[in-house]
């Protein structure tokens, strides 16, 4: 959830956008959900840590 999380930001979606996102991923059959959580790691990485912070 935290992949599409990123999309959202992204996208700067509302709230109520992201509660949609959520109820669609929850939504994806179980045998899609590897290649749904691919796309969002791949097209919306986590940032890297920031060593000096």
């Amino acid at each position: 959830m935290a992949s599409a999380m990123r999309a959202c930001d992204h996208w700067g979606d509302s709230p109520a956008s992201r509660d949609d996102m959520r109820r669609q991923i929850a939504e994806v059959p179980p045998h899609l959900r590897a290649e749904l959580l691919a796309h969002f790691r791949t097209h919306y990485p986590e940032p890297e840590a920031n060593p000096w912070q």
